[in-house]
């Protein structure tokens, strides 16, 4: 019987050999627009299914080999470059058939760097650019607003103490809801900065680590909203900080509603967080 992981890592290689006997295909000039089609859908698929799993290891510099291979035949070589400079740095050394291949490319007048140049980068879409760099700022500014509202809270505990002087039984109730809020925003800055460095080292666990983060203040904000307005219903207080909190859930829901479905399918964010 095969552990799970291993019935994977099979599977995995069995697609693998099955692109790597289209692409021969190639050789004998027999690629049609159909069949191109077909294996960059199978290497997307392929992509999309393993290339985040930690047991397929240095493995997964296969499924950059073949995609290099698929844009050669393409005659697509700066993106060809691209990829197999990005297979030898997954695997962590060069290997005969990517020097191969890369010969081969300079054979047609392409220069051949160790490291893509940024025009290709932009170009094959790897890098912190376009929208994620600007999902990257808007999580700095986030951070910092947050940082912003706990050192705030010393003022609140200062209209609390007046509180507990004159009704101990709404202090009793308003302590407890305002610790909530301190410890759930610092969490969320925590998780919001070790993104911020996972991204900035082009880490795969940053997409998870990120909507943890966004799925994470919007609940904490809609549970904090219920809670105060709990309170304030019960000593008849001012709506005004509870309709500054539904504005604040209202943007977070929209937040999540634009970026998690970017981070979750945008070709920028699969090709730069690969290590």
């Amino acid at each position: 019987m095969n552990l799970p992981e291993t019935k994977e890592r099979q599977e995995y290689i069995d697609e693998i050999k099955i692109i790597e006997s289209k692409l021969k295909d190639a050789a004998d000039g027999d690629l049609s627009d159909a069949n191109f089609t077909d294996i960059q859908n199978r290497l997307d698929k392929l992509a999309s299914r393993f290339q985040y799993k930690d047991e397929i290891g240095s493995g997964r510099y296969k499924m950059y080999e073949l995609q290099a291979m698929l844009y050669y035949f393409q005659k697509k070589d700066g993106e060809a470059l691209d990829f197999i400079n990005q297979a030898i740095e997954t695997k962590g050394e060069s290997y005969p058939r990517a020097e191969k291949l890369k010969e081969k490319l300079s054979a047609k007048d392409e220069i051949i760097e160790a490291e893509p140049t940024k025009g290709k980068k932009r170009k094959s879409l790897i890098g912190l650019n376009g929208w994620l760099a600007w999902y990257i700022v808007g999580l700095c500014l986030t951070v910092i607003i947050l940082v912003v509202s706990i050192l705030g809270y010393g003022s609140a505990f200062d209209d609390l103490a007046t509180i507990k002087s004159q009704n101990i039984d709404m202090y009793n109730s308003f302590l407890p809801a305002m610790w909530y809020e301190i410890i759930y925003q610092v969490i969320c800055v925590g998780l919001a900065i070790y993104a911020i460095v996972l991204f900035a080292n082009h880490k795969w666990q940053a997409k998870s680590i990120a909507i943890i983060f966004m799925a994470s203040l919007t609940l904490g904000t809609i549970i904090d909203y219920a809670w105060f307005s709990s309170i304030a219903s019960t000593y008849s207080l001012s709506n005004e900080e509870l309709a500054s909190t539904a504005s604040a859930i209202g943007r977070d829901i929209v937040y999540c509603l634009i970026w998690i479905p970017y981070l979750l399918n945008s070709k920028r964010v699969k090709a730069t967080l690969t290590k």
